[in-house]
């Protein structure tokens, strides 16, 4: 608007189209456009934001994210709920949520109000680790996360109850507990019970039983590290002959 003004001004004061050109570095067609008294430099929707597919969805995944649910799950919720966008705009939005969040947080510290924070990497490591082993989190802060996230605490239940199962040595409760591990429509967790049973049998013989296979993995994995050196340059009668003498050499 201010060079609309200026332009404006410069007309008032006898300068013509090539002068005001000449003196504004505008082109005289812009300059022609600015001088007409039916335009308008503001747009109709300057300032507004246009509805878009996620709009209608903005205040149920507000409360979802209030709750501790994850994006991948609130995608699924409101997808059953005919929602046909792409979830880059649902990961954009939550992005932004947060990031919303935290500067609201960061203003309440700033005004005087106590606020704790817990990192990420902490809380990954009570997936791991006992509580009483982590100390960078009390009991009370483990309490609050629970509460707070109930995601958080269904994850934490189903990993520590399948390392029950291995440290018990009990195989009769691997199928109790992949039971379980499905009702919790977890994507992650979903994953890792369709790789037990794919090899349901092995497994079952791995909780009760100290056999492994590790020396043949150590063996194939030298193998493979012999044959990378070795690519596309000998036949497979030279890999042997290779591998057969390093074997060789550390029997000596």
């Amino acid at each position: 608007m201010e060079r609309v003004n200026e332009v404006c001004g410069l007309k008032k004061t006898g300068y013509s189209n090539r002068e005001i050109s000449r003196h504004t570095g505008l082109n005289r067609s812009t300059i022609g456009k600015y001088l007409n008294e039916s335009f308008n430099p503001v747009h109709a929707f300057y300032g507004k934001k246009k509805n878009g597919k996620l709009t209608p969805y903005i205040k149920e995944i507000d409360e979802y994210l209030e709750k501790g649910i994850v994006g991948s799950d609130i995608e699924r919720k409101i997808r059953e709920k005919e929602y046909d966008g792409s979830l880059s705009n649902i990961r954009h939005y939550i992005t932004d949520w947060k990031r919303r969040r935290k500067q609201y947080f960061d203003k309440s510290r700033e005004g005087g109000r106590k606020t704790e924070t817990i990192e990420r990497k902490n809380i990954f490591k009570l997936l791991y680790h006992p509580i009483e082993k982590v100390n960078s989190i009390c009991q009370r802060q483990f309490e609050r996360i629970c509460k707070e996230y109930p995601c958080f605490e269904k994850v934490y239940n189903i990993i520590w109850e399948f390392k029950a199962v291995l440290t018990g040595k009990n195989a009769d409760l691997l199928n109790k507990w992949i039971e379980k591990g499905k009702k919790l429509c977890i994507t992650e967790i979903d994953s890792f019970v369709c790789g037990l049973e794919r090899d349901l049998d092995a497994v079952r013989n791995a909780i009760p039983y100290e056999y492994n296979n590790g020396l043949a993995e150590g063996r194939v994995n030298k193998l493979k590290v012999i044959k990378r050196i070795m690519y596309d340059r000998c036949s497979f009668d030279t890999l042997r002959a290779k591998t057969l003498w390093l074997e060789k050499r550390l029997c000596k």
